[in-house]
């Protein structure tokens, strides 16, 4: 993996450093990872980031819920 931005991601899904949105829509408890699509594009829908990694990116965070 290379360094795109702050932290590693799959060399094969080319990215530059910038502010995206990303939703997180999956946990692996376990392997302390989350489930996300990515806002980039095609190829970044279905995407798995550590824990760590993800906190260490995040400058701002949104919850959406549904209403009652």
């Amino acid at each position: 993996m290379r360094l795109c931005g702050i932290v590693a991601e799959d060399p094969a899904l080319p990215q530059t450093t910038g502010g995206r949105m990303r939703i997180i829509f999956g946990y692996n408890e376990k392997a302390k990872e989350i489930l996300y699509t990515d806002s980039w594009g095609a190829g970044h829908e279905r995407k798995w980031m550590s824990i760590e990694d993800a906190r260490t990116i995040t400058s701002d965070l949104y919850v959406f819920t549904t209403r009652s």
